[in-house]
Order: C-alpha cells, then structure tokens, then sequence
C-alpha cells in the first residue's frame, strides 16, 4: 500500500553514489508534486536538442560519481 509513496520518495532524492536525483537522471527533470502553481510547466517549452544534451550530460555525470564511488568502497 505504501510502495509507490516510498518508491517516490527514494527516486526524488540525491543518492550518496551518484550525487544526483534518480528521477532527474532518468528523465531530465525533476517530478511534479502536486502543488505547483498551474501553468508552471506549460508556459516553458524546451527544444528536444536541450533535452537530449541534458539526459546525457545526467547520465555521463552519474556514470563518473560511480566510477568514483566504487573506487572509494574498493578501500573498505
């Protein structure tokens, strides 16, 4: 019953291995929550180009900050 409020909450925020959002990394923005003002969203459109350099910039970013974390755990 409470799994996809924890699922939610687990991929909304930064992980320690990753240092980022996991939701951000997948989709390249952050999750609506409910309570944002109306129109917030539809008044910004974003090409598909920024989009796609902002997925793979995410994406190259998270790579790099695991690379980095297995090195750190390697110690342990």
């Amino acid at each position: 019953e409470l799994l996809p409020a924890a699922e939610f909450a687990y991929n909304n925020h930064v992980h320690s291995s990753t240092q980022q959002v996991p939701f951000m990394t997948d989709t390249g923005r952050l999750p609506r929550m409910g309570f944002e003002p109306n129109g917030l969203y539809s008044a910004v459109s974003e090409s598909a180009n920024k989009f796609r350099d902002r997925i793979a910039s995410g994406v190259a970013e998270a790579k790099s900050a695991l690379v980095k974390a297995k090195e750190e755990y390697k110690q342990y």
